[in-house]
């Protein structure tokens, strides 16, 4: 089932351990952070899948594997808005794509980006960026899930489906009908996509 993202991504690492934190994965990790761009789909998707991009080939597509490795590269490419395998992506941006989509980089990966944040303030506004970014999705998330708890509770027969199952796109669609209720300052930065993903996976029983 790779209905999420985050699903897709967890079939992918079936056999990886991405919290593995050592000198070997540091140094792997290291090596590829000295770069100012990675390629996105040869170089990019891999690190953040948590595969060494050296050695990585992507699944073949009739598989489960194959099947979550097409949905991530689709939404990375809608976030990006460039659909070129051969597009650079700075390491911030990957970061950036990831906490906007709930998605966890590999440990060493992740510490190592903040680490370089942390040193090099004037190389890494955009990491700064990123992290403001990430705080305004968090509190967008929490307020579409509020939201989503008010109609399921006050409209429970608008929100469902045709066979009484939550709809998450028709529950999406009501709150961004009525986004100047819960957004009154500016409108919402989870684009309509990303709220459905939020509902599926935190809504029991909620539909696409």
């Amino acid at each position: 089932m790779t209905d999420t993202l985050e699903a897709a991504l967890a079939v992918l690492r079936a056999d990886l351990d991405t919290a593995r934190v050592d000198a070997a994965s540091q140094e792997h990790y290291e090596r590829w952070a000295k770069l100012d761009t990675w390629r996105a789909r040869a170089e990019a998707l891999p690190l953040l899948i948590g595969e060494d991009p050296a050695s990585y080939a992507p699944p073949a597509p009739e598989t489960a594997r194959g099947a979550a490795h097409a949905r991530l590269w689709a939404a990375f490419t809608a976030a990006t808005g460039n659909p070129d395998p051969e597009a650079a992506v700075t390491p911030f941006a990957l970061r950036r794509f990831a906490q906007e989509h709930g998605l966890a980089l590999p440990l060493g990966l992740s510490r190592l980006l903040d680490f370089i944040a942390l040193v090099l303030p004037a190389q890494s506004g955009e990491g700064r960026a990123a992290a403001e970014r990430a705080v305004a999705l968090a509190e967008d998330r929490e307020t579409t899930l509020g939201a989503a708890l008010y109609l399921v509770t006050r409209q429970a027969g608008d929100c469902l489906d045709g066979e009484g199952y939550y709809d998450a796109a028709r529950i999406v669609d009501l709150i961004r009908t009525r986004a100047v209720f819960w957004w009154p300052l500016a409108p919402p930065t989870l684009s309509r996509e990303q709220m459905i993903e939020l509902l599926v996976k935190w809504l029991p029983s909620a539909t696409r």
